[in-house]
C-alpha cells in the first residue's frame, strides 16, 4: 500500500468510529494576541444557546467605560460592521501557530471523531471556523455588573452549552487543554460540569505538565500536534494513558472534576 492508500485507509476508520459514536471532545484555549484577516466565505454557525449568553455579556460590556473604550472592542466586536475572521485564524498566539496544521486538518474533516471547540473570554464556546470579530477581553476583567467575566459565564450557564454538546456529539472522552489559574480561570468555568460527566461515565482529563512553569501552554500544543498527527486513536480510548514527553516534562493526566 502506498502513501496515498494508507490516507484513505485512515480516513475510512476515523469516519467509522464518528458513525458509530465514537467521539472525543478537545477544548483548546483562545489566544491574546490576534490578527484580523477578513473572510468572506461560509463559517460555521454558532452552538446552540451560546448566542443569547454572549449578547448578556456584551451588554454588560457596553455598561464598562474601561472595556466599552478599547480599541479592539471599540472597533471590533461592538461594531456590526466590523468583519469577521475566521476563529482559527483570529487567534495567533503560540500555541495556534504551532497547531496550525492539525486545526485545518481537524476543520477540513479529516478526523472526523475529534471535535475541538475554543474557549474564548468574549465568545464562550467556538467552533474553529466560526466568523469572529476582533476583541479584547480577559476571564479576569471585571464588569460593571460587579462580575468577572469568567464569573459570568459560570452562573449564566456556559456548561450547559458544553453539556448538550457533548450529548448532541456522543462524545465518549473529553481533553481540557485550558490554563486552570487564578489569573487564567478557563477550566472553572465549567466547574459544575466535571463531575457530571464523572458520573456519566465520560472521561474528562486535564492534560498537565508538571513543572513546566510558563511552558505549559507549549507544550500542550506540542501533545495536541502530536495525538492529533500521530496518535490520533489514542485519543478515544479511556483505559489507556497518551504517553507524550515535552522537553524534560512528561503529560500527566488528572481528571477534570479534581484539577478545579
Amino acid at each position: 500500500m502506498g502513501p496515498e492508500h494508507m490516507r484513505r485507509f485512515e480516513e475510512l476508520v476515523h469516519r467509522t468510529l464518528a458513525k458509530y459514536g465514537s467521539t472525543v471532545l478537545v477544548l483548546i484555549p483562545c489566544s491574546k494576541s490576534k490578527r484580523v484577516t477578513p473572510y468572506t466565505g461560509k463559517t460555521d454557525p454558532p452552538l446552540p444557546d451560546v448566542e443569547g449568553l454572549r449578547a448578556e455579556l456584551l451588554k454588560a460590556i457596553k455598561a464598562t467605560p474601561e472595556l466599552r473604550r478599547r480599541t479592539e472592542n471599540a472597533e471590533g466586536v461592538l461594531r456590526e460592521e466590523a468583519p469577521v475572521t475566521r476563529a482559527m485564524d483570529l487567534y495567533t498566539g503560540r500555541f495556534y501557530t504551532r497547531a496550525r496544521e492539525a486545526l485545518l486538518d481537524i476543520h477540513r474533516g479529516r478526523y472526523p471523531f475529534i471535535h475541538t471547540l475554543i474557549v474564548s473570554a468574549l465568545y464562550g464556546l467556538v467552533r474553529l471556523g466560526e466568523g469572529l470579530r476582533i476583541y479584547d477581553l480577559t476571564m479576569t476583567d471585571k464588569l460593571a455588573n460587579g462580575l468577572r467575566v469568567h464569573e459570568l459565564w459560570e452562573k449564566r450557564g456556559l456548561w450547559r452549552a458544553l453539556l448538550r454538546y457533548i450529548i448532541d456529539n456522543r462524545v465518549r472522552a473529553v481533553w481540557s487543554l485550558l490554563p486552570n489559574s487564578r489569573e487564567f480561570p478557563y477550566h472553572q468555568v465549567f466547574r459544575p460540569l466535571w463531575g457530571m460527566l464523572e458520573a456519566a461515565g465520560i472521561r474528562c482529563a486535564h492534560v498537565e505538565f508538571p513543572g513546566a512553569g510558563t511552558s505549559t501552554g507549549m507544550m500542550r500544543a506540542e501533545w495536541f500536534v502530536y495525538v492529533v498527527k500521530k496518535n490520533p486513536l489514542a485519543l478515544i480510548d479511556p483505559r489507556k494513558e497518551v504517553a507524550f514527553r515535552a522537553s524534560k516534562h512528561r503529560a500527566e493526566y488528572v481528571s477534570c472534576r479534581s484539577a478545579t
